[in-house]
């Protein structure tokens, strides 16, 4: 969408200086979006919403990591007769919160530095918060 936007801008103003900068809006295509803004992506195996192991993956760059909750927690995940908010857990997206607390990658002199989670309660097939021992 932002080579469409950027193109008829530049129709119109020929001069105008454009900036096209990947945004998510923290359900499906947030990691992808920090991927196209120079992150590295790291690939995890975590627990879905209906406990089945799943392939994920999140984002890092400089001491950062972005991890998407529909990655690993999404309604994509599940069957129409699994959607039930109250029985899925978000026990993988607290796996992969750990993944991104150890990867070197994401750390400072040994300690995490920044971990961003985005939510998105629509796109989630659960209700709870997850966890990260």
């Amino acid at each position: 969408m932002a080579d469409h936007i950027a193109a008829g801008t530049a129709r119109v103003a020929p001069d105008a200086a454009i900036a096209r900068v990947p945004v998510a809006d923290g359900g499906d295509g947030t990691v992808d979006a920090a991927l196209a803004a120079g992150f590295t992506r790291v690939a995890v195996r975590a627990h879905g919403p209906a406990g089945a192991l799943v392939d994920t993956a999140f984002a890092v760059r400089d001491g950062v990591a972005v991890i998407e909750m529909a990655g690993v927690s999404g309604l994509r995940l599940l069957s129409a007769d699994r959607l039930d908010a109250l029985r899925a857990s978000p026990f993988g997206v607290g796996e992969v919160i750990c993944a991104a607390m150890r990867t070197e990658r994401t750390t400072l002199r040994g300690r995490c530095y920044r971990t961003f989670l985005h939510v998105r309660g629509i796109w989630s097939a659960t209700v709870q918060p997850p966890a990260c021992d």
